[in-house]
């Protein structure tokens, strides 16, 4: 049930954020500050909402900028709807009575699930990736490191679930809907730490993009070594970077560079798992 609740925040959360004109959220964003620092966090939200790829690149995963972008966020939405719809029917193969016991169900179709395959151990990483995802957009706005920080949890969470698996009886399952989730959240990490950068340590748009998106190809080969021929995380991710280098293409040519540049790589990484 946990895990479902995490799903429901993060669908609720991430609509809302969408869907809610710009200016709007950054009112939401101050609701409830009083003195000296709310005129200052509002400025900073409205203000952040408008500067471009550069300094809130992050946003564009949430609030879409092109068609690229908006199907991937659709796919997310699809992926772990998928992945929620196989978390009910493996609830409803695995009843539980109140001492813990495995009790017969009517509905259960052998082979039937086994008690462990459930087990919270398994199912908390992905709770927790999907908490932080719904408390990032709101929380980056007027505090973008502990957004940051969120993104980097969201990210460290899933991809523990993804590279781990969960336990079917005597084997590991590999979910390829929610490694699609997976990969989105990687390129939300890293495009945050890119706005971080530039916002807060005063490095250039285009080397702060060079620098994430090194950092990002790096992590998404790491992760699709341990995967092998299970590519739905990298098609996630490289999805993910295409956007962005459309994004940043009029605005910052080199942004849209080091994307290509990361996208190339992870392509290299995906035929090899292949092949």
């Amino acid at each position: 049930m946990t895990t479902l609740s995490a799903l429901a925040a993060f669908f609720v959360s991430s609509l809302v954020h969408t869907l809610t004109p710009a200016g709007m959220v950054a009112q939401v964003d101050t609701v409830g500050l009083a003195g000296p620092f709310a005129m200052s966090l509002s400025q900073t939200s409205a203000a952040t909402l408008d500067v471009g790829w550069s300094h809130n690149a992050a946003k564009a995963f949430i609030r879409p900028d092109n068609i690229v972008l908006w199907a991937l966020l659709i796919a997310v939405w699809g992926g772990l709807s998928i992945y929620a719809g196989s978390l009910v029917m493996r609830a409803r193969m695995v009843p539980h009575r109140l001492d813990g016991s495995l009790q017969k169900a009517p509905w259960a179709r052998p082979p039937a699930a086994k008690p462990e395959d459930l087990r919270p151990v398994e199912l908390a990483p992905i709770a927790a990736a999907l908490i932080a995802a719904a408390l990032w957009p709101w929380v980056s706005m007027s505090q973008p490191l502990a957004g940051f920080v969120l993104t980097t949890a969201m990210m460290l969470a899933a991809l523990t679930a993804v590279i781990r698996g969960q336990r079917e009886g005597q084997r590991l399952r590999y979910h390829r809907s929610f490694a699609i989730f997976a990969g989105w959240a990687t390129a939300v990490t890293y495009a945050s730490f890119a706005s971080l950068l530039t916002t807060d340590l005063g490095v250039t748009p285009g080397l702060a993009a060079v620098i994430a998106m090194v950092l990002c190809a790096g992590v998404g080969i790491i992760v699709q070594a341990q995967l092998g021929r299970a590519t739905s995380f990298s098609i996630a991710l490289i999805w993910a970077l295409v956007g962005l280098s459309i994004s940043a293409m009029a605005s910052d040519p080199m942004v849209a560079n080091a994307a290509v540049l990361g996208i190339t790589a992870m392509i290299v990484m995906l035929v090899r798992a292949a092949s």
